[in-house]
């Protein structure tokens, strides 16, 4: 009896340890089981959404995904945008989604004129991502996002070389449309962005000459 005594006390130390060893393994392989059914019930938390659009989006054409490469690489935030498509409405509008998806809608390719404003509008919604905007029901907070990301977007495509100066013909244009989505209630008018952007810079160069 003293014998099976002694001999225990020499092993508490091995089955102390081998004992927490145990709980450590049960209990990792106890969360990992926890986890499985949490993602088989609802999904993977972690994971990213899917783009909703996926299913619709059209690819772009070659000389707009050059473009977009050319303005992300530009941008510095190449892990944070996943590509630019074409979204089959014809009004014309641009977003970006929260996956870091641009979308140009089939309206808003037939309605710009030349390669920079393209530019700018790309820059644009890239610019949205280097800010790291969301939407927000405050039409205020909502305005200033989108001036702030028409300056953004007007250093953007200055520095990949297109004419800012092409801008504000885009802004007066879409101030036409009025009903169109580019100018809700989220967006400023667009007589309104180009007076507080291009148009003075624009009209200094031209006095200038």
């Amino acid at each position: 009896m003293q014998r099976c005594i002694k001999l225990l006390n020499r092993l508490r130390p091995l089955i102390l340890k081998v004992s927490q060893y145990l709980f450590v393994i049960g209990f990792g392989v106890s969360i990992a089981l926890l986890t499985h059914m949490i993602q088989k019930e609802y999904g993977n938390p972690w994971k990213k959404k899917e783009d909703p659009l996926v299913k619709f989006r059209l690819q772009a054409p070659p000389h707009i995904k050059a473009m977009y490469r050319k303005l992300v690489k530009l941008s510095g935030h190449q892990g944070k945008l996943t590509g630019i498509y074409l979204f089959p409405i014809f009004s014309p509008n641009a977003f970006v989604t929260e996956q870091g998806t641009v979308y140009l809608t089939l309206g808003l390719i037939m309605d710009v004129k030349n390669k920079d404003e393209l530019a700018f509008i790309i820059s644009h919604e890239i610019s949205h991502v280097m800010l790291r905007h969301t939407t927000e029901e405050n039409e205020v907070d909502n305005r200033f996002k989108e001036y702030h990301s028409d300056m953004l977007g007007l250093a953007l495509m200055m520095r990949a070389g297109y004419n800012p100066c092409e801008v504000p013909k885009l802004f007066m244009r879409w101030s036409m449309y009025g009903g169109t989505n580019i100018a809700t209630k989220s967006h400023p008018a667009g007589v309104q962005r180009a007076l507080y952007t291009t148009l003075p810079m624009c009209l200094n160069q031209g006095a200038q000459k």
